[in-house]
């Protein structure tokens, strides 16, 4: 006997893999930017590379009102949270396939000069792969097992 599988293949057809993609992506919005701001503690760009070490210069600043969030200790790889503007700002938006790292924080001038020309957001390759099989695709997966079972 042959086993008719069109009810199946019709509830595939119609599992939307876009919208289910950017619906996962804005539910682990914070999730995703946590990638980007576990780099970025590490003093390290969106390619792995560390950014820069603080000098004494700064350790002594940093000793003065406002103290930062974090400490600026000479030799310590940078932390990029001074007052927190910058981290505490981070989102992402999630467009033509690709996700996009900004924050509300990053001033104008200098500051704003300095986060793009350091690459500070966004993540490298192992960090889109922790993103995309990590945290993306369970949910998809999720989605799927539910759209299938209806």
């Amino acid at each position: 006997m042959a086993v008719n599988v069109n009810n199946y293949l019709a509830k595939l057809r119609t599992f939307n893999v876009e919208k289910e993609t950017a619906t996962a992506i804005k539910k682990q919005n914070n999730q995703i930017v946590e990638i980007n701001q576990i780099n970025l503690d590490k003093g390290l760009d969106n390619q792995d590379g560390l950014v820069g070490l603080y000098s004494a210069n700064t350790a002594e600043i940093a000793k003065s009102n406002p103290k930062p969030n974090k400490s600026k200790e000479a030799g310590q790889p940078f932390n990029f949270d001074w007052t927190g503007a910058f981290l505490n700002g981070m989102y992402i938006v999630y467009r033509n396939n690709k996700i996009t790292f900004l924050s509300k924080g990053m001033g104008s001038g200098e500051k704003k000069s300095e986060i793009i020309k350091n690459k500070l957001l966004g993540v490298s390759e192992k960090g889109a792969e922790i993103i995309n099989n990590d945290i993306v695709k369970p949910m998809l997966q999720t989605s799927f097992k539910n759209h299938i079972r209806k």
